[in-house]
């Protein structure tokens, strides 16, 4: 299959297993090892600076404070998006853009690795979004997807073992803020079975309920979910196992198991 000539985003009609499940942050498209070494990293957390382990600085922004030109115009439209749909402010968050040979090390220096056909265009990792651009393009839907696993990130960390889950919901939100502007048979290839899953948790627990809880700031939303799925119809978090497993029947039958 070929794929992602223009960066949209990663790859494979489910996209792969990512690190979320051993790391607890916003991979994109990224396959963790069995027994990745423990991160060694260093992230300054009062500025927008990241650091490789071979001690490569890797330049940074704040979303807000976008260089001039198309990229501070995208900047804007990017901080307007997550203001006006998530009542969230993402303008603080540090984005890195690298070239191919970066993620590449930054992929494997987190302990994952690339299979064959497989490219990462984002990346999201301890409240920074690492973006690589497709020829001369940076994708709105990469840079969208990474700042909504931003926005997200303490569903995400309750939801550790759950990777395709949060990637689902994270790529739903993400289709339906630019549904007017992507590609629809671009969009319908990424993360195809997870996001069908988060559509049908959504008819499940309502829009608003399902969003509300996805970019909640505090408390436990994940088991708030997980009493109402099950209250309601199903059985929130063996299907959500089974997903995490790619059996996405089972993930559907113990959904709507009730």
């Amino acid at each position: 299959m070929r794929l992602c000539l223009l960066a949209l985003v990663a790859v494979g009609l489910n996209g792969p297993k990512d690190a979320h499940a051993a790391k607890g942050e916003g991979y994109f498209g990224l396959r963790p090892a069995r027994s990745a070494p423990a991160t060694r990293v260093e992230v300054q957390q009062d500025e927008s600076a990241f650091t490789l382990e071979n001690g490569e600085p890797i330049a940074g922004f704040r979303l807000g404070d976008a260089p001039e030109g198309p990229l501070k115009n995208q900047a804007e439209r990017m901080v307007r998006l997550i203001r006006d749909e998530f009542h969230r402010d993402a303008s603080r968050v540090p984005i890195h853009i690298l070239n191919a040979s970066q993620m590449d090390r930054l992929t494997r220096q987190l302990g994952g690795h690339t299979g064959f056909r497989w490219e990462i265009y984002g990346m999201h990792y301890r409240g920074h979004i690492f973006i690589r651009p497709g020829l001369t393009i940076l994708s709105d839907e990469v840079l969208l997807h990474e700042l909504i696993h931003e926005m997200s990130a303490r569903f995400a960390a309750e939801s550790r073992g759950f990777s395709h889950l949060v990637e689902g919901l994270a790529q739903h939100y993400t289709s339906k803020i630019l549904a007017s502007e992507l590609d629809k048979k671009a969009t319908k290839r990424i993360y195809v079975r997870y996001r069908e899953f988060a559509e049908v948790l959504e008819s499940i627990v309502g829009g608003d309920r399902l969003r509300a809880l996805f970019f909640a700031e505090k408390g436990d939303p994940l088991q708030e979910l997980k009493m109402r799925v099950d209250q309601v119809r199903g059985n929130l978090l063996p299907a959500a196992a089974a997903l995490e497993k790619d059996r996405f029947n089972d993930a559907l039958r113990l959904l709507s198991a009730k």
